[in-house]
């Protein structure tokens, strides 16, 4: 091991989320620092996918090439390989026989095309009922040894601070784009109400139940019916009364 470049390591995290646009471009930035450690500090040269599950949430992934990437979309949409399965049972996943095509058969082929001979992934718990996992492949076949194990742990473990803040930092933007997503839902159902209230010359509360009315009539969304009313008021406003 060389102590040196792992410390080097380190330091660039807080850099990594400092500088990073959004989650994806973190966890590239992620997946690229950790294979360029663990495969400096080791004799096993790796690629690096990182997933990271959140609640209610799509899963992103980043990644440090691109036969990481093309194999990480791979598992996304087929929804099952190593990254799945160590999230989703919480352990360590080693596969030394990538190849061989009895543990996760949709994923061979792309396996094949990126050279992928074995898999070590490593999940990683977080805050809020989040997790991530750490994907390292190797072109190798069966050359995991006692130094990689090391590395991979130490690597992991420095990472997941930086996953710690950035899961509650995403926590954050969410809860804010869900209040605007909200505020701008009631802003548009509001300007509908007016609509009605024009049309049909009654209160707020008599508009806004005429707008749950025609909701539940015609099985939409209370915003969509909102917005279909606002597209059309300049062509029915003055003329007649909205019917639900």
């Amino acid at each position: 091991m060389k102590p040196v470049s792992m410390v080097s390591f380190g330091r660039s995290l807080p850099r990594l989320l400092l500088e990073s646009g959004c989650d994806g471009e973190l966890l590239n930035g992620l997946a690229t620092v950790v294979a360029q450690a663990v495969s400096a500090n080791s004799s096993t040269p790796v690629d690096c996918a990182i997933f990271l599950r959140q609640p209610k949430r799509a899963v992103p992934y980043g990644a440090s090439s691109l036969e990481a990437r093309t194999v990480g979309r791979l598992e996304q949409e087929s929804g099952y390989g190593p990254c799945s399965e160590a999230l989703l049972r919480g352990i360590t996943v080693i596969e030394v026989n990538l190849l061989a095509g009895t543990r996760w058969p949709t994923m061979t082929e792309g396996f094949r095309d990126a050279r992928y001979h074995s898999v070590l992934c490593v999940p990683v718990e977080l805050p809020s009922g989040a997790a991530a996992v750490f994907a390292l492949f190797s072109r190798d076949a069966e050359n995991f040894d006692a130094a990689f194990f090391a590395v991979v742990d130490e690597a992991v473990a420095e990472c997941s601070d930086i996953l710690q803040l950035t899961v509650k930092h995403l926590a954050m933007q969410h809860h804010i784009q869900d209040l605007t997503a909200a505020m701008e839902t009631r802003s548009v159902i509001d300007t509908a109400c007016g609509v009605i209230m024009a049309q049909n010359r009654c209160s707020h509360e008599a508009a806004f139940e005429l707008l749950i009315k025609a909701s539940n009539n015609r099985n939409e969304k209370l915003h969509a019916v909102a917005l279909r009313i606002l597209r059309c008021s300049s062509a029915t406003v003055g003329t007649h009364q909205f019917d639900p």
